[in-house]
């Protein structure tokens, strides 16, 4: 006795899982891109939360924003980075020394422009009528006189230091790995049901 089986359309399946095996880099790639998309954006809203951003050197598409490079299939590497020099020391912290004789930390009488930075009037070598003194505690600070007479005031302007610490508050490779691990498998997921379902 013999028994047969016959297994028909076999060739079509063949075709549709050779076909899948060639959809899944393009799956991985988008997925990559767009995971890098959501790691973008959330770096973004994390350095904006965190910092006083002044300028529009964060804008989308800026030399110093935070861009992306996207995958492809013969790259599976997507690449969220930002080239603003200053940022480095905020992600690992540092403390950093001035050329001159000081750093002069603005205070809270400093006037600024709409996008925060400090007015050109209002920078230490501009100031008029300014003057340092110490504290008692050794604490040296850079003062203006406002006003004439009686009536005159000082203000404390900078707050003058030979050394400045910078915390690490950055946390850039830090968001990025949290975005990773909320959102990897879900867009993943999503794009490899897309290649599913237009692979040939």
């Amino acid at each position: 006795m013999e028994i047969r089986v016959d297994i028909r359309g076999l060739e079509t399946t063949t075709k549709y899982i050779t076909g899948l095996a060639k959809q899944i880099p393009f799956a991985t790639a988008l997925a990559l891109t767009r995971t890098a998309k959501e790691i973008q954006r959330e770096e973004v809203a994390h350095i904006r939360n965190e910092f006083t951003v002044r300028g529009s050197w964060l804008r989308e598409g800026g030399r110093f924003g935070v861009g992306i490079t996207p995958a492809s299939k013969e790259n599976l590497v997507a690449i969220v980075e930002s080239r603003a020099p200053w940022l480095e020391a905020h992600e690992e912290g540092t403390t950093r020394t001035p050329a001159g004789a000081h750093f002069a930390i603005p205070q809270k009488d400093i006037r600024r422009t709409k996008t925060q930075v400090i007015a050109r009037s209002q920078r230490p070598k501009a100031l008029k009528r300014a003057f340092k003194i110490e504290t008692t505690r050794g604490v040296p600070l850079l003062l203006q006189r406002i006003g004439r007479g009686k009536n005159s005031i000082l203000r404390v302007m900078y707050q003058l230091t030979g050394r400045a610490k910078i915390a690490p508050r950055l946390r850039f490779v830090e968001t990025g790995r949290a975005v990773v691990d909320k959102v990897w498998r879900r867009i993943f997921s999503e794009a490899l049901d897309r290649a599913i379902r237009t692979a040939r």
